[in-house]
């Protein structure tokens, strides 16, 4: 009976795995669980590659796991005589890829950078750079829909020299971007306007920010001149989620800084580990629940006799 209840425990399990890997892969034998018994990374083969590449992928930690609770990618890893790949995700459809190459181009570092793939106007932004960060290729393009190939290309760009770059700007197709660095290629923020539909009045925007690395920071859509809209979301240097919630516009000073910027719905607050600190509900900047804590009041000073 227990041997029994073991093996629909195994495949169950390994029915949810499968499910929720993109791409598939051939399970091994080695699975890693966190504490309270959800799976924490699996090995196995990829299918997808030619070589057999080993693929890892590992998973977020669900604060309260139970078994048959939705586990959450966060990055695949593969490994074959071509090099090494990494695949991060994050929220609304941010997605991050690294790679290090052993043949072509070889000791180089490719960097994609891609957001809006579930929405209007996708964005695939590419780097090729050497061990030291300095770039050799720049590309800004639109990816397919929902996939990581290339459908079209905006800008282009090749150095003979490694260089680092410093800001960018590019007016393409009803478009508009404007990247700044830190230094080398290491993002510092990335600003994408677009226009929805022949309506010029109908411009629609993405602001992405990131820690030095190019690991995101702060990102959400906005709609000038009204400010912040719909769902943003920030995380820690860790790469876990720090904060998720609405926005419904704010203010901007003639310097180009946000002032007035207002929370409405409900926001969820994470720890470092991923766990829930405190949820918040706003009303077009206002906080609702819970109530902001009253100031105490100074003590009055007692008289001199």
């Amino acid at each position: 009976m227990m041997n029994r209840i073991f093996l629909i425990f195994v495949l169950l399990l390994s029915f949810q795995l499968f499910s929720q890997i993109e791409g598939g892969f051939i399970l091994k034998d080695t699975v890693e669980y966190y504490k309270n018994g959800q799976v924490k990374e699996i090995l196995g083969i990829d299918r997808l590659s030619t070589y057999g590449a080993k693929l890892r992928v590992l998973y977020d930690s669900v604060c309260n796991y139970t078994i048959g609770d939705k586990l959450f990618e966060k990055e695949h890893i593969t490994g074959d005589v071509n090099g090494n790949y990494s695949r991060r995700y994050y929220k609304d459809s941010l997605v991050i890829v690294r790679m290090i190459s052993n043949t072509y181009d070889k000791d180089k570092i490719f960097t994609q950078i891609y957001f809006n793939l579930k929405k209007d106007k996708p964005v695939e932004i590419f780097f090729l750079a050497t061990r030291d960060s300095l770039v050799t290729k720049l590309q800004i393009g639109q990816p397919t829909k929902n996939t990581y190939s290339t459908a079209r290309s905006f800008d282009y760009k090749e150095f003979k020299t490694p260089t680092s770059l410093s800001n960018l700007e590019l007016t393409s197709d009803n478009r508009y971007f404007r990247i700044s660095f830190y230094e080398k290629y290491y993002i510092n923020e990335i600003v994408y306007k677009w226009l929805k539909d022949d309506n010029k009045d109908s411009v629609r925007g993405t602001y992405i920010s990131f820690y030095k690395g190019n690991l995101p920071k702060e990102y959400g859509q906005y709609i000038p001149p009204i400010g912040r809209m719909g769902k943003w979301y920030t995380y820690h240097k860790n790469g876990k989620l720090a904060s998720e919630g609405n926005y419904c516009g704010n203010k901007v000073d003639k310097s180009g800084n946000e002032y007035d910027i207002k929370k409405i719905g409900h926001w969820i607050y994470y720890s470092n580990e991923g766990c829930i600190e405190k949820e918040e509900t706003w009303d077009n900047g206002v906080l609702i629940e819970p109530q902001p804590p009253k100031a105490k009041k100074s003590p009055k000073p007692k008289r001199k006799k």
